[in-house]
């Protein structure tokens, strides 16, 4: 009877992790592509509409406050949740996007959020699954560095920085999350031509 009783509970907990998912699925809108958990690649980064926040300290220190203050602004702004965002690490920075330009014109700065728009990039993206922690962060720029001695046509043009596709509320081990670095391409630069 009691495992019974426990399968049942096991089912209620893993219709409402996928409910979770199926809902932060259709009630968000992509900025871009997510890169896949378990692969490295190549991939650029459209021009973004973002607002942003920042504070002193590392990210993980201060990610909550950070959430806090860009989920006030959305609401605050009638705007919908779009993934995913992005995180730097020291100073630790926050972004949201907001993917019509129309709208995003129409932002302005308030208290410690600040409207921005960011330019393409090319970056080295690393894929990742699991929860948001400082270990998976070196994980994924560890994933970066080897792929980089395999591919030394790409040189590295900026910081890491991670950007994570799930709400704090989907279970950790579904949650995905990439390492990104900024490249240029030494090859372009060698033949003029660009190469993605």
């Amino acid at each position: 009877m009691k495992n019974r009783h426990y399968s049942r509970s096991a089912l209620i907990v893993a219709m409402l992790c996928m409910l979770t998912v199926l809902t932060s699925c259709t009630t968000t809108e992509k900025a871009y592509e997510r890169t896949p958990a378990g692969t490295v690649q190549v991939k650029k980064i459209p021009k973004l509409y973002a607002f942003s926040t920042t504070t002193d300290g590392e990210f993980f220190d201060n990610s909550d406050v950070m959430f806090g203050r860009l989920f006030t602004y959305l609401k605050d702004n009638n705007l919908k949740m779009t993934v995913p965002v992005e995180s730097h690490m020291k100073p630790a920075s926050m972004a949201f996007f907001v993917v019509n330009p129309d709208l995003a014109a129409k932002l302005r700065n308030q208290g410690k959020v600040k409207v921005e728009t960011i330019p393409s990039r090319m970056v080295i993206s690393a894929g990742l699954t699991g929860r948001y922690t400082k270990s998976n962060f070196e994980e994924g720029k560890k994933m970066i560095e080897k792929w980089l001695k395999d591919n030394p046509n790409y040189e590295a043009n900026g910081e890491y920085f991670a950007v994570y596709w799930n709400s704090p509320y989907v279970p950790w081990f579904m949650r995905k999350q990439e390492v990104n670095l900024p490249v240029k391409s030494l090859f372009a630069e060698s033949t003029g031509k660009d190469k993605n």
